[in-house]
């Protein structure tokens, strides 16, 4: 069984507001992943 589908038995029985908490903290790690990827400056990869 994959991950996906662990959380997604898990979440077919949690409470409403728990199921928040979980969409919270993948919404919070989505993000943080997103911040941390640096954009290549324009020409960067020209110059190699």
């Amino acid at each position: 069984m994959t991950a996906t589908e662990k959380l997604y038995e898990l979440i077919q029985i949690l409470p409403e507001n728990q199921i928040q908490e979980v969409l919270d903290f993948a919404e919070f790690i989505q993000h943080k992943q997103r911040s941390s990827i640096q954009p290549i400056s324009p020409g960067t990869l020209t110059e190699l």
